[in-house]
């Protein structure tokens, strides 16, 4: 008999100087008086705290976000950027916010969502922006919410090349015995199951959810990043679309733990958008295990997964 393994949080309460307010239309916006943008900082409720007044507050309870699309893996050196997260979870029009510190080669972000205000029958993905400052090329540590999360690339985009393809990466699980911070470099792992269904809520990046279930998990294991690439596709083989290559990992908890057996888990890892009516297939370690056409609404999954796994 298997049993789900779930993961505890630990979460640290990290304030930087840089803010954004996510929120959607059925939030009341706030005025703001007009200021010199090097002496202030506006809260969206027009509080202004000067510069020697420390780092502004967050509003909304801390929450940590689960996963950042982007349109290219490379972010661009030498210049400002936003960095979008968002919540693998269902609110109606829920605020959400995003502060965001550079380090050295780590990127600290802290993250936050309000309880929704709003009562209705949607279903809306809560997302955030995280500005960032011009960085130098390297490779950057992502931290959220005092957790490693994933690896950012930046570097300078050469104009004479393709960009690299489109990216979404489910951050790494946070470990609940506080492993000293610092990068845990994960190792890949071949799912037992393979599930492919459209992605719940609106305005929310991905369009689709590949969902791994394992069924001998480690009791010591934690879920490490989980990136996803769509790769288009250039020949005439195929109908038109692309290659949705998943990289799943997990790393090893620092508690102390022994056990016997074997635990089943699951983990969500999110696709880019893709284009209706497309053909898509799915590749895990190398192999192509399911395939898909975007937009129609209908899920897939590998030999013995039946239906998708429960969220």
């Amino acid at each position: 008999m298997s049993s789900t393994c779930h993961f505890v949080p630990a979460r640290v309460l990290l304030l930087a100087p840089l803010l954004v307010l996510s929120a959607s239309a059925c939030s009341t916006s706030h005025g703001t008086e007009e200021t010199d943008p090097d002496s202030a900082v506006i809260l969206p409720d027009a509080t202004v705290i000067p510069p020697d007044a420390g780092p502004s507050p967050l509003e909304c309870p801390e929450v940590r976000a689960d996963a950042t699309c982007l349109e290219s893996l490379l972010a661009p050196a030498g210049v400002p950027f936003d960095l979008p997260v968002f919540f693998d979870t269902c609110s109606c029009c829920a605020a959400s916010e995003c502060a965001a510190a550079v380090e050295g080669s780590t990127i600290r972000l802290t993250t936050t969502l309000c309880p929704d205000p709003c009562d209705c029958d949607g279903c809306n993905t809560p997302t955030a922006m995280c500005p960032i400052p011009a960085l130098s090329d390297g490779l950057y540590e992502v931290v959220v919410n005092g957790a490693p999360a994933f690896q950012l690339p930046v570097a300078v985009g050469d104009p004479g090349l393709l960009p690299p393809p489109p990216m979404c990466v489910r951050y790494a699980g946070e470990d609940g015995c506080m492993r000293p911070e610092g990068w845990i470099d994960p190792s890949g792992y071949r799912p037992g199951t393979v599930c492919a269904e459209p992605a719940i809520g609106g305005g929310a990046p991905p369009s689709v959810v590949v969902t791994l279930r394992s069924d001998c998990w480690g009791c010591s294991d934690l879920p490490g990043p989980c990136s996803v690439t769509v790769e288009p596709r250039f020949t005439d083989d195929l109908p038109p679309g692309g290659e949705i290559r998943v990289s799943p990992t997990r790393y090893p908890t620092a508690c102390d733990v022994a056990c016997g057996g074997c635990w089943e888990a699951t983990e969500r890892c999110f696709v880019p958008p893709l284009h209706d009516g497309e053909y898509y297939r799915v590749w895990v370690d190398g192999e192509a295990v399911l395939s898909l056409t975007a937009g129609d609404g209908s899920a897939a999954c590998t030999a013995g997964g039946g239906t998708p796994p429960p969220r």
